[in-house]
């Protein structure tokens, strides 16, 4: 009969310490996740990451509004986010009513970019018939928008009363930062004046700037992706007719009056953003300003 040479039989006794030594090894990885979540997270703060959309830090109290085509798309992509990269995906367009509900948010920052409309919609018009967008720009883009101009797409959705202004990237900002006729956002910056915003909401958060964030470093002069989030280059507004540009107006009146913003932008990161001087009750008490002036137009 041959023997099984080289095999040691294990006792019962072995057994038994194996599975002791196994089971301690177990409890000790219990142990260090449970210690781990505790200590960088919380157990509660596990629930509620899970359960939020778009931008928001609990570890640096920030919410931020991603309102379309003003640059969230680089400040989303910042590290300042990476405590709730770690749950679900940080991005996305969402109204601040959505963003804050259920959330234990009394006192952190709520910070959105605006932009001047007009450039704010040349932007929002190139990037969607530029092909950078997802599947479903591209196929809105092709459906609705299809050959014509930007002037000639403006015409006719003035004659048609805008209906494809429900599009997310064409819809007004100011719908992203208030609810109810209040501003929900405290802290209000401004494309125009990237670099001034950058550096505030990188001081409330108690954080240094990022060279590749602004635009007067030489990482973005070459073109750091980090600090061009999809970026396309596209004419301004004084290259559009004086109709096209006077349509914007009559559409986003809410925006340029709310935010001050004159017929033509001013140059990038020149003048003062109105978000630097303006309280939160400043922009609420503007609104029902702005609402009588836009009816008075109509």
């Amino acid at each position: 009969m041959p023997l099984n040479r080289g095999k040691r039989r294990q006792t019962p006794s072995t057994i038994l310490v194996l599975c002791r030594e196994i089971g301690l090894i177990f409890l000790c990885l219990i142990f260090l996740l449970y210690y781990y979540f505790q200590t960088e997270f919380g157990i509660n703060s596990m629930i509620q990451y899970s359960q939020e959309k778009g931008c928001i830090s609990h570890k640096n109290r920030l919410i931020y509004v991603h309102i379309p085509k003003t640059g969230g798309t680089t400040i989303e992509r910042t590290p300042i986010f990476d405590d709730a990269r770690k749950f679900h995906r940080v991005g996305g367009h969402y109204i601040i009513s959505t963003m804050i509900s259920g959330s234990k948010s009394q006192n952190y920052i709520k910070a959105a970019t605006i932009r001047h409309p007009c450039e704010r919609f040349i932007s929002a018009f190139k990037y969607l018939t530029s092909g950078k967008g997802n599947k479903g720009d591209r196929k809105w883009a092709e459906n609705n928008i299809r050959n014509m101009t930007i002037d000639e797409y403006l015409i006719n959705q003035n004659s048609m009363r805008f209906p494809d202004f429900n599009w997310i990237h064409f819809q007004r900002q100011y719908k992203y930062i208030f609810h109810k006729r209040v501003c929900e956002v405290n802290t209000i910056l401004c494309q125009e004046q990237w670099d001034e915003g950058i550096n505030r909401l990188f001081r409330k958060i108690g954080q240094s700037v990022p060279d590749y964030l602004l635009s007067s470093t030489s990482a973005n002069e070459k073109n750091d992706e980090r600090g061009h989030a999809l970026k396309v280059h596209h004419e301004s507004c004084t290259e559009l007719k004086v109709e096209t540009r006077e349509i914007l107006e009559r559409y986003y009146a809410m925006d340029y009056c709310l935010f001050e913003y004159q017929s033509l932008p001013i140059q990038p990161n020149k003048g003062i953003c109105i978000g630097k001087s303006k309280s939160q009750q400043d922009f609420t008490d503007r609104y029902a300003l702005c609402m009588t002036m836009v009816d008075n137009q109509k």
